[in-house]
C-alpha cells in the first residue's frame, strides 16, 4: 500500500500576463466639440471586482437637438464581451462617422458610465459629437451630411491596456484514495479556475512538480497524474474552467513508488494570445 497526499499548493494561480494591480483615479482634460464639452471625469480600477470604470461628463451650453448623440471611438479590442452591460450607460455600436460606442444625449449636462472587465489604461482616442445642422464652433473637423459631426480626441480605453487574470475558486487541495494496486484512481474533488480577460484567444496551461519520499521516482509519480479540462472557450469576459485529476497506475510503476507521502503541486498559468 502506498499512502500519499496530492495537493494544489498555490492559493492563487500564477499569472503569466499580469497587469499592475492599483487604483487609478485621474482627472482628464476635456475636449470642446462645437458647443459641447466632453470630459473624462474619472478613471478607476477596482481590484476587488477586477473592473475598470470610466465616467464621461458631456455638457452643452444649450438644450441638445432631437437625436443628438456622441461617439466614443473605441478600438477593436474593446469587444462587447469586455463591457459590463448592466452598469454601462446604454449605447449602440456604430462604424460611422468613427467606429465606436454611440450614446444618446437627451440632456444638457449628463454623466455616462463605461464599465470594463479587467484593468484598462487610458490613451488618446477619437471622440465625435453628432448634432443637427447649423453653425458650430470649437475644435475638430467638420463632415458634411444631414447631421453635423465634429471630431476631436479625448482620453479613453486603449487596446494595449488589455488585461488578464487567473484565480482558483475551489479545489485548492485534492486527495486521492490509497493505492492498493494498479488501476485508475479518481481525485476526491475537482478544481475550478476563473479566468477574467478583456480579450479572446488566451491560453491556459499548467506545470507539475513532485515531492516524493527517498528512493521514489518523481518522474513516475508525475507521469501517473492525468490532468483534464472540461471543454471551455477562450472568450473575453469571465470564464470558469473545471479541472479533474486521475491517477493511472500500472503494476510496473510500483517499483518507483515506495511507501510514503507524495505531494504534487500544480501551477496554472494563463497568457494572452
Amino acid at each position: 500500500m502506498i499512502g500519499q497526499v496530492w495537493e494544489r499548493a498555490a492559493r492563487r494561480a500564477i499569472i503569466v500576463f499580469a497587469s499592475t494591480m492599483a487604483l487609478v483615479a485621474i482627472p482628464a482634460a476635456g475636449v470642446q466639440l462645437g458647443d459641447v464639452q466632453v470630459t473624462l471625469h474619472s478613471h478607476k480600477y477596482y481590484r476587488a471586482w477586477d473592473m475598470t470604470r470610466l465616467v464621461y461628463r458631456v455638457k452643452s451650453s444649450s438644450e441638445p437637438s432631437q437625436g443628438a448623440s456622441w461617439i466614443l471611438g473605441v478600438g477593436e479590442c474593446l469587444t462587447d464581451e469586455a463591457i459590463v452591460p448592466w452598469v454601462t450607460t446604454p449605447f449602440t455600436r456604430v462604424d460611422e462617422p468613427i467606429p465606436g460606442m454611440r450614446f444618446e444625449r437627451p440632456k444638457r449636462n449628463e454623466h455616462f458610465y463605461v464599465w470594463l472587465i479587467g484593468q484598462w489604461d487610458v490613451g488618446t482616442i477619437p471622440v465625435a459629437m453628432v448634432t443637427g445642422g447649423g453653425p458650430s464652433g470649437g475644435h475638430g473637423h467638420h463632415h458634411g451630411g444631414e447631421d453635423k459631426v465634429v471630431v476631436g480626441e479625448i482620453d479613453g480605453p486603449r487596446c494595449n491596456g488589455t488585461s488578464i487574470s487567473l484565480e482558483t475558486i475551489s479545489g485548492e487541495t485534492v486527495t486521492f484514495p490509497s493505492l492498493y494496486g494498479e488501476g485508475r484512481y479518481v481525485a476526491s474533488s475537482e478544481t475550478i479556475l476563473k479566468v477574467m480577460s478583456t480579450s479572446a484567444g488566451w491560453g491556459l496551461g499548467h506545470d507539475i512538480t513532485v515531492s516524493a519520499p527517498d528512493g521514489a521516482s518523481e518522474a513516475t509519480a508525475e507521469a501517473a497524474l492525468q490532468v483534464s479540462y472540461d471543454p471551455f472557450q477562450t472568450l473575453a469576459g469571465t470564464t470558469h474552467v473545471e479541472v479533474g485529476y486521475v491517477l493511472e497506475v500500472d503494476e510496473e510503476d510500483f517499483a518507483g513508488l515506495p511507501e510514503g507521502t507524495y505531494v504534487i503541486r500544480i501551477t496554472y498559468t494563463v497568457a494572452a494570445d
